[in-house]
C-alpha cells in the first residue's frame, strides 16, 4: 500500500508540474489578448472623438453653406437689379433690343464702310461723296454717345452699381464652393473612420472572445492545480503522520499541517502564493 501511495506521489506530483505549467501559459496567453483588446478599444475611442470632431466641422459647413448660398441668392437679385437699371437708361426694351442705335452697332457699320472706301467700293464721284458725309454722320454719332454715357451720371453709377453686384456676387458663390467642399470633405472622412471602426470592432470582439477562453483555460488549470497539490498534500500528510507517530512529534507536524492548510486556502481562493510559500507546501512532506 506504501508503495502504491508513492508511485502515486509521483505521478501527482508531474501533474501539478503540468497543471502549473499550462496555467502560466494561458495566464500568459490571457495578458497577451487583454493588452491587444484595450488597444485596439483605445484606438475606436481616438477614432470616435475624430468622428465626433468631423461631425461637427460638417455640420458647421452645412449651416455655412445655407448663409452663403442666401449672400449668394441676394447678390444674385442685385446684379438683375443692377442690369435692369442699365437697360433702362440706356432705352433698352425687355426684349434687350435697343430703340436707337447703340455705339457697337453705329461703329460696326462705320468699319465696314471705312473698308468699302479704301477698297474704292464705292468708285468715286457723287457716291463716294455720300458715302464720306455718311462716315462722318456716323462718327458724329458714336462721339455724342460717348459724350452722353461719360456725361450721365445715373449711367456711370448704374454701371458701376453692376460691377459691384457682380463682384458680390462672385464673393459669395465662392463661399458656397469653399464650404460644400469643407463640408464634404469631413463627410468623407466621417465614412472612412466609420468603415475603421467596424474593421476595429471585428478585432476587438475577436482579441476579447480570445482573452475570455483564455481566461477560462488558465481558471481550469488553476483549479486542476490546486486539486493535485490536495491529493499531495493528503498523501503526504499520511506518510507525515505515520513518521510522527513513531518519531513522537505529533503536535509538531499537527501545526505544520495547519500552516500549510492556510496556504492550501489561499491557492483556493484564487491567490498567488510565493515561491517560498509553494516550496513550504513541499517542504512540509520531506
Amino acid at each position: 500500500m506504501e508503495g502504491e501511495l508513492r508511485q502515486l506521489t509521483s505521478q501527482i506530483d508531474k501533474l501539478v508540474s503540468e497543471h502549473r505549467t499550462s496555467r502560466d501559459e494561458w495566464n500568459a496567453r490571457t495578458v497577451e489578448y487583454r493588452t491587444r483588446r484595450d488597444k485596439i478599444g483605445g484606438k475606436k475611442r481616438g477614432m470616435f472623438d475624430e468622428i465626433q470632431r468631423l461631425r461637427m466641422i460638417r455640420d458647421e459647413g452645412n449651416e455655412s453653406v445655407k448663409s452663403a448660398k442666401k449672400e449668394r441668392d441676394a447678390g444674385n437679385l442685385s446684379v438683375a437689379k443692377a442690369k435692369e437699371r442699365l437697360q433702362e437708361l440706356r432705352g433698352d426694351d425687355a426684349d434687350h433690343k435697343p430703340k436707337g442705335p447703340n455705339i457697337h452697332s453705329l461703329r460696326k457699320k462705320l468699319n465696314e464702310m471705312e473698308d468699302d472706301y479704301e477698297t474704292g467700293r464705292f468708285g468715286g464721284g457723287k457716291k463716294e461723296k455720300e458715302a464720306v458725309d455718311a462716315m462722318r454722320e456716323l462718327d458724329r454719332q458714336i462721339k455724342k454717345l460717348n459724350s452722353i454715357q461719360e456725361d450721365d451720371s445715373d449711367l456711370s453709377r448704374a454701371l458701376q452699381a453692376r460691377i459691384e453686384a457682380i463682384e458680390i456676387q462672385e464673393v459669395a458663390h465662392q463661399k458656397v464652393v469653399e464650404e460644400v467642399e469643407r463640408a464634404q470633405k469631413a463627410h468623407v472622412l466621417m465614412l472612412e473612420l466609420r468603415e475603421e471602426v467596424n474593421r476595429l470592432t471585428e478585432l476587438h470582439e475577436e482579441a476579447h472572445q480570445a482573452f475570455v477562453d483564455s481566461k477560462m483555460h488558465a481558471d481550469s488549470e488553476h483549479r486542476r492545480y490546486i486539486v493535485a497539490m490536495r491529493i499531495m498534500y493528503g498523501i503526504r500528510y499520511l506518510f507525515d503522520a505515520k513518521e510522527a507517530r513513531t518519531a513522537g512529534r505529533e503536535p509538531t507536524r499537527v501545526q505544520a499541517r495547519v500552516e500549510v492548510q492556510d496556504l492550501m486556502s489561499k491557492l483556493m481562493s484564487g491567490e498567488t502564493l510565493s515561491t517560498e510559500e509553494l516550496m513550504g507546501i513541499h517542504r512540509d512532506g520531506d
